[in-house]
Parts: C-alpha cells; sequence; structure tokens
C-alpha cells in the first residue's frame, strides 16, 4: 500500500495498487456472459432454421398436390349448391346461388329496446322505424333483412347482442339483372322456381346432375343485350307503353334473343302478380289486324295483280264488306299506291288489293 501526501494541504490519501484479483472475477463473469450469449444464438438460430425448412417442405409439398389441401377440401365439403347455374350458349353466367346470411332478432333479450332500435335505424336508415318498434314490442322473432352484405353483417356483429341470431342461407344471384328477366323468371324463398325458366326447369335444376354441371340456354346474352337496347330507344322515340321481340335461327330453330318491355330487375324479389311481369311473346295475346296487310301486298305480288307502285284511285272512307263496316283509322289521301297502302297501313287499300286477288288465290 502506497501513500500520497499533499504538500499543501497536509493530507493523507491512501489506495490500493494491487487490482489481480477482482480483475480476474470480472474477467471470468465477462467470458460466462458471452458463452451463454453464444449458446442463446445459437439456440435461436436453429429454431428459424428448422421452421424455414419445414415451411419450405410444406409449400413444395402443397404445390405438388393443390388438389389435398386442407382449404379446397373445406370449399368442397362446406358449400353444397341447392340450384344449378344457368348459362347462356356463350358460358356466360346468367343465374348462380351464392352463400348469404340473413339477420334475425329475439326482442325477449335485449335489454334496452330504444337503444337497439337507434342502432339498427343508423345501420339500416331504409328500414321502417316504427314497424320494427310495433314488432320488438310484440317479444316475437322476426327477420330485420334476409339478405345482408359483408359490411351489414359485420355492423351487426359488432353490436355483441345476444337478441340478433345470423343464419346462413343460399341465395340465388342474378348478374345480369334485368335483361333476362322474362326468360330467367324468379324463385321463392324456398328455393322453387315460379315463373320462366326457373319453373320450367326447376326439377332439373335441382338434380344432382345439373347441380354438378349447368343448364345451357341457346340465349344469347350479347344479342339480347342489343335487341333490348334498340327496343328502349324505339319507347323513347314512339312514347309506347312497352313492346317486344324474338330472335330466331332459321336453321335450328333456336331462340338466340327474347325480349320483353318493361322488364324488372330479377335480384329484387317481388310478387308476379302485376303487368310487368307478362311475358309479350309467351303470353301476350294480341289481334295481329295490320300484321295480315303484309301478306295481302304479298299474296297480290306474287300473283301478278299489282305492282309497288299501282295506283288505287278514289279510295272510300268507308266500305260494307261481308255485311260489316270497315273504315280507315285516321283521315288518308284518296289515292294511294300498293307501296303506300303498306306504309300508311290503309284497311280499304288493302281490301281493294284482296279483291283483285281473288278469295281463292287469296
Amino acid at each position: 500500500m502506497k501513500s500520497w501526501t499533499n504538500k499543501n494541504k497536509k493530507n493523507k490519501s491512501f489506495f490500493f495498487d494491487d487490482y489481480t484479483e477482482s480483475e480476474i472475477i470480472i474477467e471470468k463473469k465477462n467470458i460466462n456472459s458471452i458463452k451463454v450469449s453464444l449458446n442463446r444464438t445459437s439456440f435461436l438460430f436453429f429454431i428459424f432454421f428448422s421452421l424455414i425448412i419445414i415451411s419450405s417442405i410444406k409449400i413444395f409439398y402443397l404445390s405438388l398436390y393443390p388438389e389435398k389441401t386442407f382449404s379446397s377440401q373445406k370449399v368442397d365439403n362446406h358449400f353444397m349448391k341447392e340450384r344449378g347455374d344457368i348459362l347462356d350458349r356463350n358460358g356466360t353466367i346468367l343465374a348462380r346461388n351464392i352463400d348469404i346470411y340473413s339477420a334475425g332478432v329475439r326482442p325477449k333479450l335485449i335489454k334496452d329496446k330504444k337503444k337497439f332500435l337507434i342502432n339498427l335505424k343508423l345501420m339500416f336508415p331504409d328500414l321502417d322505424k316504427n314497424k320494427i318498434k310495433e314488432r320488438l314490442n310484440k317479444n316475437k322473432f322476426f327477420y330485420i333483412k334476409k339478405r345482408l352484405t359483408e359490411n351489414e353483417k359485420t355492423k351487426l356483429w359488432l353490436l355483441a347482442n345476444k337478441a340478433v341470431v345470423f343464419e346462413k342461407r343460399q341465395f340465388r344471384i342474378y348478374p345480369q339483372k334485368n335483361l333476362l328477366s322474362h326468360i330467367l323468371g324468379q324463385i321463392d324463398d324456398n328455393n322453387i322456381g315460379i315463373s320462366g325458366i326457373e319453373k320450367f326447369f326447376d326439377l332439373s335444376l335441382k338434380s344432382q346432375k345439373l347441380i354438378n354441371s349447368s343448364l345451357e340456354l341457346s340465349i344469347d346474352a350479347n344479342l339480347q343485350y342489343l335487341i333490348r337496347e334498340e327496343l328502349i330507344n324505339a319507347e323513347a322515340d314512339f312514347n309506347t307503353i312497352g313492346s317486344a321481340a324474338l330472335l330466331m335461327d332459321v336453321n335450328s330453330g333456336e331462340i338466340l334473343s327474347l325480349v320483353s318491355l318493361p322488364d324488372y330487375d330479377l335480384n329484387k324479389r317481388a310478387l308476379i302478380n302485376e303487368d310487368i311481369y307478362t311475358n309479350k311473346i309467351t303470353k301476350g295475346v294480341y289481334e295481329l289486324g295490320s300484321v295480315f296487310k303484309t301478306f295481302t301486298i304479298a299474296a297480290g305480288l306474287e300473283n301478278n295483280v299489282i305492282e309497288l307502285n299501282t295506283i288505287f284511285k278514289n279510295l272510300e272512307n268507308k266500305i260494307f264488306c261481308s255485311g260489316r263496316g270497315i273504315s280507315e283509322h285516321d283521315k288518308l289521301p284518296r289515292s294511294l299506291s300498293a307501296e303506300q297502302i303498306l306504309i300508311r297501313s290503309s284497311n280499304i287499300g288493302a281490301i281493294r288489293i284482296a279483291q283483285r286477288i281473288g278469295i281463292e288465290k287469296y
């Protein structure tokens, strides 16, 4: 031990010159800590390396045998269609079943009905508040909505209210909406076809054969769209209350397009007892009337008794034929050519052409 003297203050201070033993202890501690750190690092490295190897093997296995994956088995077993798809001749999907959720309410489990009603109104602004309130007061189970979107389901689920019951069910969707409404028809809540193709092929669409495949129609959705657009434009031009068009393949008789206006969105299920749901092609009943004038003109041209420019002079406003009075639907010129008789749909002119043809030839 050494001593050190401060000459000015004359105070003594002492310190140990030998630190050998303490340094050894510190060195040993440092060595041990380094060894422990290395051991931990090695252990963690081994764990992560093993996980990477296992994951790589699993990915490689799944890529070789995709059909054996759990997710595919889960989807196949979980979703079993109750009704087969409907396609057009090009494979375009016209009708398909999907899984949806319905939301019901058990009022007896609601503690604060007023608060619950406010929450419902915020989620579904279109709901009739008074009607829901009345149902809540009856304390009987009822449905809030039978077709929930994923967003609506999430909002209801976040309420964490035991009174709200979710039911999973299948729903029929029609991606083309109005385009083929009168052809496809509708089904009811019990998966039974009530009109159109859905009704006619109801049993077939629920059979195992079509559930695993699909029902393909002769209809071409592209042609259907083009013809429907033309009819809509014509309705705007002529201010009609309805129209219809049918397109067939002359060689096979297949129906390529069938349009009846007004139509409706198949995804918005409704009762079918209104005029809008009547298919004017298959269920409309009409007096052909002026349609026969085309056959009259054709017969006159075929028998060479008229030409398109043949003039009929001094046509009467009204004549009697077989004891029945026939007049024009509108005021027309007294003299018309055969072509004008067809264009103006002259009743008197058509009768004069038929009289020239004669009963037997006509």
